[in-house]
């Protein structure tokens, strides 16, 4: 058997706008390979758990960092989409083509697949854990449940699943397993199944990317804005139009120790929901690296980690107890102008740094282009670019930070 390496990382955090805040991206030393597109995360008591796709599961714990991918373990694949604790701490992984991967306390890694099991598809996005300690896997070819040896699996042509592509699973307080597809809602309680779709409820859109239950409402996170379920009735739909509800598609929904509501959007950041006003973090208005928000996970503490397109970012309003280094980084020695921009903008560069390339990517992560630098001014030709905001992802040797410019 390949024996676990263990990769300890140091790191440091970059400057932030308050002690309220932390960010954690590739550009600090000594970190994982990046912080990137985190999709799902959970915690563990003071360790947390991220799902990185591309580079593999990252554990925090002690102001260290661990690394388990493809090579120093037995983790069959790099991209996860999803990251599932339950309660004796085994670590249930979802992977995109490789099946689902089992971490156990003792180190032992097990992976179920097409091949060795009766999962209907390697593609796993969602893992729910009932309260019988059943798995249940959403995946792209139907659900399954597994209670340790046994698979069962529901289908469209076996069960009254809606659609066999599931975006996101959740389990209710009275244990009925509701199921996010990208065409309308299932509910299933273990004999009866409904189905709810923008059709025939109030549901806002068809294509379910998150499901949230919090006490005994379920809120659903859709293509165009948030819904709640309150058992009864679809109440409370809420969109830009009457809510300062993040743009884009609705990925995360979480609810703190306060039971406040913390949502997070395609591309517009991450929103504050105490039930009766809305306050939303962005890239111009906090420290988030990006308003592309993929996953939201909030600790005992009531610290709210965030996974962005461009970084990890732990926040509490309280202010973070930490005993880490707080370093200024690179970042803000380079500086981009002019800003707002015409046809060109510059990179003012320190002498010491070795800048690789430049990208750039427009305000829903878009790659737009990787544009030549001249090497004497730093200049970037932006003459093609229609007027809007932009992020420029610059390589140092390597490592990555990124800037925000306003093209005129």
């Amino acid at each position: 058997m390949k024996s676990l390496i263990s990769i300890i990382f140091l790191f440091s955090v970059s400057k932030l706008m308050s002690q309220s805040w932390q960010v954690y991206t590739s550009v600090s030393a000594n970190q994982p390979t990046a912080l990137y597109n985190i999709l799902s995360m959970d915690t563990e008591g003071s360790k947390k758990w991220f799902g990185v796709p591309g580079f593999g599961l990252v554990k925090y714990d002690a102001n260290s960092w661990y690394l388990y991918n493809s090579t120093n373990s037995l983790l069959t694949n790099d991209t996860i989409l999803s990251v599932v604790i339950d309660n004796l701490g085994n670590k249930w992984i979802g992977t995109q083509g490789n099946g689902l991967v089992k971490l156990d306390n003792n180190g032992l890694w097990t992976t179920f697949n097409t091949s060795n099991s009766n999962i209907p598809h390697n593609t796993v996005s969602s893992i729910s854990i009932d309260s019988s300690g059943q798995i249940w896997i959403g995946t792209m070819n139907g659900l399954a449940k597994f209670n340790g040896i046994n698979w069962t699996v529901y289908t469209t042509t076996n069960s009254g699943l809606t659609n066999d592509y599931i975006r996101s699973t959740a389990i209710d307080n009275n244990g009925n397993i509701w199921i996010g597809t990208i065409n309308g809602i299932s509910k299933f309680n273990g004999t009866n199944w409904a189905t709810y779709n923008s059709s025939n409820s109030g549901i806002l859109n068809d294509y379910i990317y998150e499901i949230e239950v919090h006490n005994n409402d379920v809120w659903f996170g859709t293509q165009i804005g948030l819904t709640k379920y309150d058992g009864a009735d679809w109440v409370n739909h809420y969109q830009t139009v009457n809510s300062s509800i993040p743009l884009g598609n609705i990925y995360a929904i979480e609810f703190d120790n306060d039971n406040i509501m913390w949502v997070g959007g395609g591309s517009g950041g991450f929103s504050k929901f105490d039930g009766n006003v809305w306050t939303n973090f962005n890239y111009s208005n906090s420290a988030l690296p990006s308003d592309n928000v993929r996953s939201i996970m909030i600790d005992s503490n009531n610290t709210k980690w965030i996974g962005t397109f461009w970084g990890l970012v732990a926040y509490n309003e309280n202010q973070l107890s930490t005993t880490e280094n707080v370093e200024i980084e690179t970042k803000e020695s380079i500086i981009v102008y002019p800003n707002p921009s015409g046809d060109y903008i510059f990179l003012k560069i320190p002498s010491n740094i070795d800048i690789k390339s430049v990208e750039i990517f427009d305000s829903s992560s878009n790659k737009i282009n990787s544009p030549l630098i001249k090497e004497k001014s730093n200049k970037v030709d932006v003459t093609h670019l229609p007027t809007g905001i932009y992020i420029l992802k610059i390589n140092i040797n390597g490592k990555y930070l990124t800037k925000k410019f306003v093209k005129k």
